[in-house]
């Protein structure tokens, strides 16, 4: 009686001129017509959270390397992303804009040693605590830099002042949680102090800056 290992080396043997013979199948391509591929990553790797460009639509991500990177495809526009590490370690967020550059998530750079504002217009800083800035911040931010240049409003971390210190002080002494815009007139005097509004049309106004 053959054997099972010869009746299967035999039928492998028959099928596999049939395999070199056939066509081969389409390959499933990413992205698809008319969107764009969107790509992030993080050593520590954790639980990702996507959101589109059309408001707070979720977005489900293929999530590669164990959980170091997601990947996922969409239209043009700025992707919220969130990394959720393991443990108690705070969560990174940033924003990655599809047909477009992708911002670092990371913090701001330092301020200039000396901001000042753009001669005869009145300017702003807001200030916030960049480890706990959520998706709607940073896309409010991003936003601002495309209208704005940012000697007229400038973003701060509470604890890197740098010279702005008593602007930034009149923002911790706010009746306000962080975020905190603090208006600034051309001649450098506080004009007011409030929550930051998450509208780019609104912050403007309120700092009297004319785009």
């Amino acid at each position: 009686m053959r054997s099972v290992a010869f009746s299967f080396l035999l039928l492998f043997g028959l099928l596999c001129p049939l395999a070199r013979c056939a066509e081969p199948g389409p390959f499933r391509v990413l992205p698809e017509p008319g969107k764009a591929l969107g790509y992030a990553a993080h050593d520590e790797g954790g639980r990702w959270i996507i959101f589109g460009p059309d408001g707070f639509k979720p977005v489900q991500p293929t999530i590669l390397d164990g959980g170091k990177a997601a990947l996922w495809q969409g239209t043009a526009g700025e992707y919220a992303v969130i990394c959720l590490p393991p443990g108690d370690a705070q969560p990174i967020v940033g924003v990655v804009e599809l047909g477009g550059p992708s911002p670092d998530p990371e913090p701001d750079p330092d301020p200039d040693p000396d901001p000042q504002p753009t001669p005869g217009a009145t300017w702003g800083i807001i200030v916030e605590e960049t480890s706990q800035r959520t998706p709607e911040q940073a896309r409010v931010y991003s936003t601002l830099r495309q209208r704005v240049t940012l000697n007229q409003v400038l973003l701060l971390d509470q604890d890197k002042p740098g010279p702005a210190e008593k602007y930034v002080q009149a923002a911790r002494e706010a009746d306000a949680s962080l975020p905190v815009l603090v208006a600034i007139s051309a001649d450098g005097e506080i004009v007011s102090v409030q929550a930051c509004p998450m509208d780019v049309a609104t912050i403007l106004e309120v700092c009297g800056i004319d785009e």
